[in-house]
């Protein structure tokens, strides 16, 4: 592997866990984002981190280089995954 496919590599997930980790640490507990007896912590971070997927696969698609096909599948399927979960949290 080159080391610029580990630093996108590295910007791809490093992001995502921050994200996860802002909003989705106080799982389980009665407080969270959203007051009342509701939480809307996990939509919140749907809806950041398929911001920030997006945004990922715009630059990877600017940037157009043959070695960005892997990444260009993860983040697609990422995006995917992330949009599935939050349609779900909408029900």
């Amino acid at each position: 592997m080159n080391t610029s496919l580990i630093i996108k590599s590295l910007l791809l997930i490093i992001p995502l866990v921050v994200i996860m980790l802002i909003f989705l640490h106080e799982e389980g507990s009665s407080s969270g984002i959203g007051g009342g007896s509701y939480n809307l912590a996990k939509l919140y971070y749907a809806f950041f981190a398929v911001g920030f997927l997006i945004i990922y696969e715009i630059i990877l698609l600017i940037n157009g280089k043959q070695e960005n096909t892997v990444l260009h599948i993860i983040a697609l399927l990422l995006l995917i995954g992330h949009i599935i979960y939050g349609l779900a949290k909408f029900n």
